[in-house]
């Protein structure tokens, strides 16, 4: 339609002026074809994004793997390496007494409470973010038209910025949780 009205604006004068036209013209041509393609080019985009977000979680679960094969070769495991550092950390708590093995405990349980938390809004977030994803790859062929017209523009971007952010996000979550696992 908007194609028709450029059209006769060029064919009666009345309208959008020749600058008009050449200026939204390339926007009219870009949009068409990126419209009939927005599906695909969206799944493809969010397929890389989930690739590259699980690549590095798969990096970070390597990570203990290979240290146990490494202190294997040298007489110990991962498991004996992390037995002696908990071991360790208990027997610094039993030289302080009762009192602080308790104290320890209850200073412990906001920490852990946070941890909790902090895991529940994640797993939440990236349920989340799945949603979001699907109704933007939908939602893509009419920000793509939005793209095309000027006063719609910005509904555009806005897609687009929200687009970035939600692929951006997994491989950065997978990023910290791998990290800190």
């Amino acid at each position: 339609i908007f194609f028709l009205v450029v059209i006769y604006s060029q064919i009666t004068g009345v309208g959008i002026s020749n600058y008009g036209i050449k200026k939204v013209l390339p926007k009219l041509i870009i949009a068409a074809v990126l419209v009939n393609l927005s599906f695909h080019l969206c799944t493809i985009v969010v397929d890389v994004s989930n690739i590259i977000g699980s690549s590095l979680r798969g990096f970070f679960e390597s990570i203990p793997m290979q240290v146990g094969e490494i202190a294997t070769e040298g007489g110990m495991g991962f498991t004996d390496i992390a037995g002696a550092i908990i071991g360790g950390a208990g027997i610094d708590l039993a030289i302080g007494g009762v009192a602080l093995s308790s104290g320890a405990l209850w200073m412990l349980i906001p920490t852990l409470l946070g941890g909790l938390v902090a895991i529940i809004s994640g797993l939440i977030t990236i349920a989340m973010r799945q949603a979001v994803v699907i109704l933007l790859v939908m939602v893509s062929p009419l920000a793509l038209v939005c793209y095309m017209l000027p006063n719609t523009e910005s509904l555009f971007r806005k897609w687009k910025d929200l687009f970035k952010k939600m692929l951006v996000f997994y491989p950065m979550f997978s990023l910290l949780f791998g990290a800190s696992s």
